[in-house]
């Protein structure tokens, strides 16, 4: 962990950075892994830090895909930076469309009466505007930037691209997880396709990002697949196995077959 102050000052000078090397832009493409960059972007978006850190993050990943979008697009896409942007402008639109379905609900009315408006409500629709503190004000002010920095990376970069934020191995992977899920109790022949086909995905040239492997369900559907919850449930609702042992052998076998004896090192990059 960092402390939050010297996270913030890391990122803005990251943002100086960036800005600085707007007329020399292969000292961006020196100094900085773009792989690990993305990853270091993602982490700061999905975990929420403040509003001014995330403020920055959007103005960097903005000015990386104006001057560089070879290969921060593809980059951003598959280690979560645009999912985090996504679930970011998902989150900060929520308050407005609660507050449009309040303003928007029409007063109660009785048949063949006069629309009722309750003591609350008039009130609050005749009370002067209250005053918030400067404080308040700010913070409403960075939530707003922090919208409109998200919807415009969206808008400009994501809306009509292929890089809609689900690429085509987080597709594949998502099936694969589905397939290892099947038939808890036994192996199947749709195991092996599963596993078969995660092991082609892992030697590829582009490979699988940690990312990729968590946010498609597949690092969980693989501990479901060796660890089964196989058996019934005792008085007391504490699951018994029954007959585990041939069950996890098999699965581990089946595994190890796919996955560990591949000579092109499948298991060292899962």
């Amino acid at each position: 962990s960092m402390d939050p102050s010297i996270q913030s000052l890391c990122v803005t000078l990251l943002l100086a950075f960036f800005l600085a090397c707007r007329e020399r832009p292969e000292l961006v493409r020196k100094c900085l892994d773009p792989t690990q960059l993305a990853c270091f972007l993602a982490n700061l978006l999905l975990v929420g830090t403040s509003k001014s850190v995330t403020l920055a993050c959007l103005l960097i990943v903005h000015e990386l895909l104006e001057r560089h979008p070879t290969p921060y697009s593809l980059l951003f896409v598959r280690h979560g930076v645009v999912q985090a942007i996504h679930r970011l402008a998902t989150q900060e639109d929520e308050p407005n469309r609660r507050l449009a379905r309040v303003v928007c609900k029409a007063p109660e009315q009785k048949p063949g009466g006069r629309a009722r408006t309750s003591t609350s409500s008039a009130a609050s629709a005749t009370a002067p505007p209250s005053t918030s503190s400067p404080k308040s004000r700010a913070s409403r002010s960075k939530t707003q930037l922090v919208e409109e920095a998200a919807h415009r990376v969206l808008s400009s970069y994501f809306a009509s691209s292929s890089h809609t934020g689900k690429s085509a191995i987080l597709r594949a992977l998502g099936k694969i997880a589905t397939q290892l899920q099947t038939s808890p109790g036994g192996v199947v022949a749709a195991h092996r396709e599963a596993l078969s086909k995660l092991h082609d995905l892992l030697l590829t040239s582009d490979g699988v990002t940690a990312f990729e492997l968590t946010c498609s369900g597949t690092a969980s559907a693989l501990n479901f697949f060796l660890f089964p919850q196989v058996g019934t449930a005792d008085s007391a609702g504490v699951l018994v196995p029954a007959a585990w042992p041939d069950t996890y052998s098999e699965r581990l076998r089946l595994f190890i077959e796919c996955i560990g004896q591949s000579t092109g090192g499948a298991l060292v990059k899962l």
